[in-house]
């Protein structure tokens, strides 16, 4: 009875000893995929709200990091809205560089990978001038070091995650539509192709007339 017992012990023990260590690196497995998918769903969830908090001011003129997070400007920098910004684009180089300045400051504490230390995060803002609406596009590109690098790259994988994520956002300004659409009429009728216009529209002013 006891020399029975013996051997199921035995066979248990092995049993284990080559079960455990696929179960425990099954276990770690998960755990570094869920962590990729946070970091990159946390950089995606970046990369939007960015967009659209410059949606929203970027037709003022300097920008704040603070606004950006909040998409609305405050009382001290209400003077700074620009008028026609849409067809005279002013500083757009400075508040690319405040866009991208505050994006890198906020991936340095996001997630919970270690960035590279010798690739930095690649980071652009473009205004993208379109009709009827215009667009900002964000586009970020960021290198972390993979959980358990040392154990992939003895196996011959990679040990760097390279998360790129790429967020737009409409810029919907219909006061600066209206001051645009008054400005373009404006220099219109004060040209050449104006005084054409009148004559083209005095017959169809003269039917109205007649009208009413």
């Amino acid at each position: 009875m006891w020399k029975g017992t013996g051997k199921r012990s035995g066979r248990a023990t092995i049993e284990y000893i080559i079960i455990m260590p696929v179960v425990i690196a099954c276990v770690m497995a998960v755990i570094m995929v869920f962590e990729c998918l946070y970091q990159q769903s946390a950089i995606q969830a970046l990369a939007d709200s960015t967009a659209e908090g410059l949606s929203m001011i970027w037709g003022h003129n300097p920008i704040k990091e603070e606004e950006i997070a909040s998409g609305a400007f405050s009382r001290e920098s209400y003077d700074n809205r620009q008028l026609y910004w849409q067809i005279l684009p002013a500083n757009s180089d400075e508040k690319r560089s405040t866009a991208r300045d505050w994006v890198e400051k906020q991936l340095e504490s996001i997630g919970l990978l270690k960035e590279v230390k010798d690739r930095n995060a690649e980071v652009s803002v473009s205004y993208h001038h379109g009709f009827p609406t215009s667009k900002i596009v964000v586009n970020i590109t960021a290198y972390y070091v993979l959980p358990g690098a040392a154990a992939l790259k003895f196996i011959g994988l990679g040990d760097v995650l390279t998360i790129r994520c790429r967020a737009e956002a409409p810029v919907y300004d219909q006061k600066e539509m209206i001051n645009v659409s008054d400005y373009v009429i404006q220099k219109v009728m004060e040209s050449k192709a104006g005084e054409f216009l009148k004559k083209i529209a005095s017959p169809l002013k003269k039917a109205l007339k007649m009208l009413k």
